[in-house]
């Protein structure tokens, strides 16, 4: 199943549905050294990748990010199958409707 976190360089990180505050956590303080968990990752430009295939963000995506979204769409399991990749796939088409794909560039 597909659930965690991505990096602005689309990293995906898995982790259960019920532990994405406890991953940010983590991801925080390795990242950034910081204890803020959510708050940190999301202005950080990380995506929140829930079972359902919402994806929650605060800035849009990073071309890398929408790649790795893309590949992860091709690794889906099929017990989450439709649902999901209708959920992320209909983001990833609204993105790249947008201005210049609508994805924000890497920030290196």
């Amino acid at each position: 199943m597909i659930c965690g976190w991505m990096s602005p360089d689309g990293e995906y990180i898995p982790c259960s549905s019920w532990e994405h505050d406890e991953k940010a956590r983590v991801l925080s303080q390795q990242h950034y050294q910081s204890f803020e968990g959510t708050v940190c990752l999301e202005m950080n430009g990380w995506v929140r990748i829930l079972l359902s295939g919402r994806l929650l963000y605060t800035e849009k995506p990073t071309y890398k990010q929408a790649q790795a979204l893309e590949m992860l769409l091709s690794d889906i399991d099929p017990l989450q199958g439709p649902w999901f990749i209708s959920a992320v796939g209909d983001v990833l088409m609204e993105l790249m409707d947008n201005d210049n794909f609508g994805l924000r560039e890497d920030q290196d």
